[in-house]
């Protein structure tokens, strides 16, 4: 998982050690800027060249 707020919250954390008593483990992936993630950049591209102002709201 990442480190995005729902991975992050009470509810998961909570939940991590039943899921280590049930023999599954979590990898945690570490922090990066979102420059450098090809799913930001792709969704920047997205926004900006193919999607119509206004089209996000839709999302």
């Amino acid at each position: 998982m990442d480190q995005a707020l729902i991975y992050t919250s009470d509810r998961i954390l909570n939940k991590l050690e039943e899921w280590k008593s049930k023999k599954l483990e979590i990898l945690w992936l570490p922090t990066y800027p979102p420059k450098h993630n090809i799913r930001e950049i792709l969704w920047k591209f997205i926004k900006k060249k193919w999607m119509e102002i206004g089209d996000t709201r839709k999302l």
